[in-house]
């Protein structure tokens, strides 16, 4: 496997799972179900969610707010 083959595979296995997860976040995003705090609700909230809970750095501007999803994707400002 080339270098280049490589790096395609990791960004498309990440982008994939940030997509995927950020999709899944988006559909929970109503009423309610986040607490937002200088950040829109919509998909481009719901992959910068997806993607730092990936990087396990976690965001203070967006959290769940309901049960069920504060055990999906536990938050560390909570």
């Amino acid at each position: 496997m080339t270098g280049l083959q490589t790096v395609t595979s990791v960004v498309t296995l990440v982008g994939g799972t940030i997509l995927g997860y950020g999709l899944i976040h988006y559909g929970s995003m109503h009423g309610d179900n986040f607490v937002y705090s200088g950040v829109h609700a919509g998909l481009f909230a719901a992959l910068y969610f997806s993607a730092a809970q990936l990087a396990a750095v976690g965001t203070s501007q967006l959290t769940p707010n309901t049960e069920v999803l504060s055990a999906r994707c536990p938050s560390p400002s909570r």
